[in-house]
């Protein structure tokens, strides 16, 4: 008996009743802390990386982990040839299902092609196990061997003794078919610059074109292995994929692509919609014409509600929950960007649920703030407010409001 994710029994607020609320709000008046989202930057953002992919001549697989949206999926996935998608939960995969995406063939590789990421024998033992129960009534699963390419979060390395293992285990499985390799480069958020990333991108193609010809060398020995032929080699992270827009027809990346003999790459990335502080401190944006920080597409509006004038800072109603308190090589846990008095202010210090910025404030005063970490803030917060940069409002106004999958 099949049942739906645990995720499924989180009521979702009515995007309807949202609407009728709040659309053609100016942001001033919206409560706070909230999420606000420049659907213009997002778009923008999200074409930028389909016309890497295209220049790169691969494939893509949108990560929609950041937003967790239906419209921001659709956005992401675009015109894409593939229009694939990889989640991180099973809230995200039963999201994209029942908001209508993989019915309407906005997503189709998900549903009837879920494919998963493994690291060890006993997962496939453990899957094997699982399907034997439906056996005959579905195709064999698709699986990627996750590889850690030097990031050390999960995933083998391809010198691991447990890799040949796990290859044969698979190879032997009558319900599991090799799909391909996958690997994340995480340690390329701390790029300083487009050329950095760009070495960790070439770095993640090397690890899984080695990855995939152990792969073919060992289940070449067991005629019953089920094999996609060519295998996918799955790359990617924000930074690594921005540098693919960045490298033109050279750099290490673009070298190392053309030697690949493993199988036929593909592009994945998940924050670069949204972007935060993290990614303009590496520095690999594309497009040098617009400021890094002008890209950022998510920022948390914030209302001032104390003023400590002798020490130069003020309290907000956000803190920790509203902002996360992850860090990185830009000070402080958010840069304010709106209103233009405030520019240049940062949130220094969070508690749970109040933030302190160093500046002199008008009590009550509300301000636009981009955070460090775009996927970790989004995370908290029930509704996205969406308003449109592009237009010529001196207070932008809502626009619409986008509801978050939840749960895991």
């Amino acid at each position: 008996m099949t049942e739906a994710p645990i995720s499924s029994l989180i009521p979702l607020p009515s995007t309807d009743v949202l609407r009728a609320r709040f659309v053609g709000r100016p942001i001033n008046e919206l409560p706070t802390p909230s999420i606000l989202l420049d659907k213009a930057k997002l778009q923008y953002n999200c074409e930028q990386m389909l016309q890497t992919v295209e220049q790169w001549d691969c494939m893509f697989r949108a990560h929609v982990k950041t937003l967790k949206t239906a419209e921001s999926t659709t956005a992401q996935v675009g015109q894409s040839r593939e229009k694939a998608i990889i989640v991180s939960t099973l809230a995200e995969a039963w999201g994209a299902v029942q908001s209508g995406l993989v019915k309407q063939g906005i997503v189709k590789d998900i549903y009837s092609d879920l494919k998963v990421l493994i690291d060890h024998p006993n997962q496939v033992k453990a899957l094997q196990a699982a399907l034997e129960t439906d056996l005959g009534k579905f195709p064999p699963m698709n699986v990627f061997i996750k590889i850690d390419c030097g990031y050390v979060r999960a995933g083998l390395s391809v010198d691991s003794p447990v890799l040949p293992i796990l290859v044969q285990t698979l190879a032997q499985s009558s319900q599991l078919c090799i799909f391909g390799v996958y690997t994340h480069a995480g340690f390329s958020y701390d790029s300083k610059n487009s050329n950095e990333a760009n070495s960790y991108l070439s770095t993640e193609m090397q690890s899984l074109d080695r990855a995939a010809q152990l792969v073919k060398q060992v289940s070449s020995s067991i005629p019953s292995a089920k094999i996609r032929t060519p295998l996918v080699l799955s790359v990617g992270s924000t930074p690594t994929a921005h540098a693919a827009g960045t490298s033109g027809q050279s750099g290490a990346a673009v070298a190392m692509k053309s030697k690949l003999t493993g199988g036929e790459l593909e592009l994945h990335a998940g924050n670069y919609p949204a972007l935060d502080l993290q990614q303009v401190a590496t520095n690999a944006i594309p497009n040098a014409q617009i400021p890094g920080i002008e890209r950022c597409a998510l920022s948390v509006l914030a209302t001032i509600t104390a003023s400590y004038p002798s020490r130069d800072e003020a309290m907000l109603d956000g803190g920790g929950i509203a902002f996360a308190k992850d860090l990185g090589p830009i000070p402080g846990y958010g840069h304010v960007v709106w209103p233009k008095a405030y520019i240049g202010w940062q949130l220094g210090r969070v508690a749970q649920e109040h933030g302190v910025m160093t500046l002199r404030p008008v009590l009550g005063d509300k301000v636009q703030i981009i955070p460090q970490h775009a996927c970790m803030t989004a995370a908290a917060h029930p509704w996205y407010f969406v308003f449109d940069s592009s237009t010529s409002e001196q207070v932008p106004t809502v626009v619409d409001i986008w509801v978050p999958w939840k749960g895991w």
